[in-house]
């Protein structure tokens, strides 16, 4: 990389990143094993160079990903410039000095509307991703604040636990079962999610609108309520021996160290046969 004039400095060290383009670039970056080639035409005097492009060299000089490789001074203010290109024939992105003037997020804007569809299609990706992080967070915050009430029984904070973690503001996974262990068992003890398939397809089918807000599902929790769900009604009696359990490798694993698994779809099925 080209050495950056030592002019300019001061003012690349004071630039303000946005903690969350950040985080999109870091993301960003993770799927491209190339680098990009960096062109800047810039401003002989510091004070005239606008702030987005001080940034944009600031993150350059942040990931490795971007490859500084011509850095031209130029006199007129309306000539500065950011050139980006990418390699193996995608196009390449040309920022001009009225996109520099801009906010950041404006800046990205251009990006996505400029750049090749690979480009823009992976930096959509990212930003739905992030999205729905920020509703997990929500979602999370939600339940926290409801399970710290002191009139929050146990229950009803495994009932919201669930809940976020079935619902498709949040976890979204089909269902969720909670076992408590005993001596010799892991005893179905709660459980969310539709007991079989037509029950299933009857609730997807059932949601006329978008799940944005856990706090309608949270309300549904009733005192002294026998069972979450048909499905634990079916299957509240099941129980796995615990000396069969732990002979799995993955799932002795995951008890051991408490920590979350994966567990491989080629494996459910010899799973299941050896448990029950």
């Amino acid at each position: 990389m080209i050495s950056i004039p030592k002019k300019y400095e001061r003012n690349i060290k004071r630039s303000y990143i946005n903690p969350g383009v950040t985080l999109l670039i870091e993301n960003f970056t993770k799927d491209f094993i190339f680098n990009f080639e960096v062109n800047i035409s810039i401003h002989r005097k510091p004070e005239l160079v606008p702030e987005t492009l001080y940034k944009f060299i600031k993150i350059c000089n942040s990931f490795e990903i971007f490859e500084i490789k011509d850095i031209k001074e130029v006199e007129e203010i309306a000539d500065q410039s950011i050139e980006i290109r990418f390699p193996k024939k995608i196009k390449g992105v040309y920022v001009d000095y009225d996109t520099l003037l801009k906010e950041e997020s404006f800046f990205i804007y251009k990006i996505l509307k400029k750049a090749d569809s690979l480009i823009g299609l992976v930096l959509t990706n990212i930003l739905l991703d992030s999205a729905y992080m920020d509703s997990v967070f929500r979602t999370s915050k939600i339940i926290l604040e409801k399970v710290y009430k002191p009139k929050t029984s146990i229950d009803e904070m495994i009932y919201a636990v669930m809940v976020g973690i079935t619902g498709g503001f949040a976890g979204n996974f089909n269902r969720v079962i909670l076992f408590r262990e005993d001596e010799e068992f892991f005893k179905v003890q709660r459980a969310i999610g539709p007991a079989d398939e037509v029950e299933a397809h009857r609730i997807y089918e059932s949601f006329e609108t978008l799940e944005s807000n856990i706090i309608p599902y949270l309300n549904n929790y009733k005192i002294g309520k026998m069972f979450f769900s048909n499905l634990e009604e079916k299957i509240k009696d099941i129980k796995i021996i615990k000396e069969k359990f732990m002979k799995n490798k993955l799932l002795k694993s995951a008890i051991s160290f408490n920590k979350t698994i994966k567990l491989p779809t080629s494996q459910l099925r010899s799973i299941y046969s050896r448990l029950f």
